[in-house]
């Protein structure tokens, strides 16, 4: 069967029916009128999950890993092609997903002329260089004031910013080559969950709160990151689980929100917190972290999702 459906309206396979399995195969068709005469156009394919093939006019054109079930093989990357054609192009996209915890195209294409589509990638590529270069010094400057001040809050925030310019970095490395999924999505899952515990950490410290407390909260959240690695490395393919995992990921991001706003709020009440500028941070951070169900409403065009 087939139905007409919006790029990342659904995670997975299972299309919205909950009884379904997110996982296995899927085709995605697109009908595109163009002018008469011909012209070379630029089709920009993001992160697909975890494996396709590609189609134009019923004409291969290329493939990203193995889609076929029987010999499935993994393997994802930024792709850019070129191509003269006139009238009607029907573009198909053939994808296989047993690896990621998304399956399919959860990222929208760009299409339109060659000049175009190659503007558009390179200032992407500007922004991430820029982003990743203002990461990295902050990281030094960071270090270099633990190594001479020996200042612990210096160092958790050059480990924040470490993570942050692994997770950063990936828009990049998937623009110059194609990895699979196992060891460099876990990487990244692990990376960006382990943040959170050293955002917890770090503003205990900055607002003075029990030491006690501090460590049984970084405590918590970090057994959170390591249940999250264990299931990005062992349970990746069950069905049950990648349900779960959807659930157990917001509700890590929900409760990591709300300990920073009630952390930030009730210092700033005893006045033990005299600006208001962590307080307004926090807020800002806390509303990023809670936007994931405004996700199939939002996607970034040059920027990045609402917690980078």
């Amino acid at each position: 069967y087939f139905r007409y459906i919006s790029i990342g309206e659904y995670g997975g396979m299972e299309l919205g029916n909950s009884e379904r399995s997110p996982y296995g195969s899927g085709t995605y068709r697109l009908k595109i009128m163009l002018p008469a005469e011909q012209h070379t156009y630029g089709l920009y394919l993001p992160e697909i999950f975890s494996a396709y093939t590609l189609y134009l006019n019923e004409e291969k054109v290329c493939s990203q890993g193995n889609p076929d079930p029987a010999h499935y093989q993994d393997l994802i990357g930024n792709k850019e092609i070129s191509f003269t054609a006139s009238g009607t192009v029907h573009i198909t996209i053939i994808v296989t997903n047993y690896s990621h915890i998304y399956s399919g195209i959860t990222y929208p294409p760009a299409f339109g002329t060659v000049t175009a589509i190659q503007k558009y990638l390179s200032t992407r590529l500007f922004i991430s260089g820029i982003t990743l270069a203002a990461i990295f010094l902050f990281a030094a400057c960071s270090l270099f004031f633990f190594c001479r001040l020996k200042h612990n809050n210096a160092l958790v925030f050059t480990i924040l910013c470490s993570l942050f310019f692994v997770v950063s970095l990936y828009p990049v490395l998937f623009s110059y080559g194609s990895f699979t999924v196992f060891p460099w999505y876990p990487l990244e899952i692990a990376c960006l969950t382990a943040m959170y515990p050293c955002m917890v950490l770090l503003q205990g410290t900055i607002l003075n709160l029990p030491k006690k407390l501090i460590r049984r909260e970084t405590l918590i959240f970090g057994s959170c990151v390591v249940l999250s690695l264990v299931f990005t490395l062992f349970l990746h393919g069950s069905t049950h689980f990648a349900k779960i995992y959807s659930e157990f990921l917001f509700l890590y991001k929900a409760g990591c929100a709300l300990l920073l706003l009630f952390q930030a709020y009730y210092s700033y009440q005893k006045e033990s917190l005299t600006s208001p500028i962590l307080l307004i941070g926090t807020v800002l951070f806390a509303s990023s972290l809670t936007a994931d169900r405004m996700y199939p409403s939002y996607e970034p065009i040059y920027g990045g999702w609402f917690q980078e």
